[in-house]
């Protein structure tokens, strides 16, 4: 139980840390290459309940 709250407490805060890094400095739908022709950071927000399901 130890093990799994040492590494989800950080692995949370890495991922709210990102959202709000991106939401900041990445204009919505352009690619922003990080890595040529192997990473690239597109923010696209989903609508939907789980993987754009019931979108409203």
């Amino acid at each position: 139980m130890r093990l799994i709250l040492f590494l989800s407490l950080p692995l949370y805060v890495l991922d709210q840390l990102t959202k709000q890094l991106v939401l900041r400095f990445i204009t919505p739908y352009e690619p922003r290459i990080i890595v040529p022709d192997f990473f690239t950071l597109v923010d696209v927000t989903n609508t939907g309940a789980a993987f754009g399901s019931f979108k409203g």
